[in-house]
């Protein structure tokens, strides 16, 4: 019934034409029964796997903090023999033998230069825009969704591998500044509103791309950020960015450490959307199965308790809204066996 292209419309003298299945008025009753419970149950599990989305990916971040900061040796496991101060008080110690330095110290800061992207092709030169470190690449870009021609390569700003892309803009300032370092090895170029730091002294570029945009450098960018509707950060800001500098074997075992960890929380994470992803398209064919009469549910409306009871939804375990999840499938398969 929906008509229209940009912007779809639905009238009135159309709905009602819609065709609608109507039981008698206690079946009504009875399938909103079952549903409202069976609805109460799966928002239960999905919060609780929301939940632990939520605390794998604060895993993630303290795990990459603990490893780019000193806290734990990642060789083996325990804090380093020896500490010192780092000089900022909310960075606190740091191992003995690393460096300490603000980000201009150890290379130089580029303004990115670009077109726009009306320049994107199918294929031709990788192009990395700002709102691709927001919506694209997470501590590294090892491939670009975007490319432009050879020709317009010449107004962009060419990358090197290893160089660090921050986004000069942003919508929120804990985003703000939000950077990956570029691991691609091939031609590939930059747009504006890129801020490029490139290195002047070797680093682990993994280990980079993962101590640049640690939750303690994002902490430090936060606060350069500046701006109302739209946040901005600058290069003079960006070079006092303070960052830790392990000996280079350290920093490769740290970025190895590192890939590993965030693999397997990433494996967790996906799996556990991928759950909500299916629990939801469970709910829309059971409700479907059940408001068209494919399934009869009075039978099990009935056994149904007056209300849920009460718990503490902080408390909610994962395993036992499972469980109840499953002993609900059970009974819609024994219904439908029983049709």
């Amino acid at each position: 019934m929906g008509r229209g292209i940009t912007v779809m419309h639905i009238y009135g003298s159309q709905l009602k034409y819609l065709c609608l299945p109507l039981p008698p008025r206690s079946e009504q009753t009875a399938i909103a029964r079952f549903l409202d419970h069976i609805n109460s149950r799966i928002d239960r599990y999905i919060r609780a796997k929301e939940k632990l989305i939520a605390l794998l990916e604060e895993q993630k971040q303290a795990i990459i903090h603990q490893g780019v900061t000193g806290r734990i040796d990642v060789r083996t496991g325990r804090p380093y023999p020896t500490y010192k101060p780092s000089g900022v008080e909310w960075l606190g110690d740091v191992p003995e033998h690393w460096e300490i330095k603000r980000l201009g110290q150890c290379g130089k800061l580029l303004k990115g230069n670009g077109g726009n992207k009306e320049d994107e092709v199918p294929s031709g030169v990788p192009c990395i825009r700002y709102g691709d470190l927001y919506t694209t690449h997470t501590y590294f870009i090892s491939e670009s969704r975007s490319f432009v021609s050879a020709e317009k390569n010449d107004e962009y700003t060419a990358l090197q591998f290893g160089d660090v892309l921050f986004a000069a803009s942003g919508e929120t300032i804990a985003e703000i500044g939000k950077s990956a370092v570029n691991l691609m090895s091939s031609e590939a170029c930059c747009g504006g509103d890129i801020i490029l730091f490139r290195p002047k002294q070797k680093f682990d570029a993994r280990y980079l791309g993962y101590m640049t945009d640690c939750c303690a450098a994002a902490n430090q960018k936060a606060v350069m950020g500046r701006g109302i509707t739209v946040m901005h950060i600058y290069g003079t800001q960006i070079k006092n960015l303070i960052i830790f500098i392990p000996p280079a074997s350290e920093q490769s075992a740290i970025a190895q450490f590192l890939d590993v960890s965030v693999a397997n929380i990433g494996d967790a994470i996906t799996a556990a959307r991928r759950e909500i992803e299916l629990l939801r398209e469970f709910r829309t064919r059971l409700i479907a199965d059940v408001v068209t009469g494919k399934l009869d549910v009075r039978s099990a409306a009935t056994e149904l308790p007056e209300s849920m009871p009460d718990i503490d939804e902080d408390r909610v375990d994962a395993v036992q809204a499972d469980a109840s999840l499953r002993m609900t499938e059970e009974r819609i398969a024994q219904e439908e066996e029983s049709r």
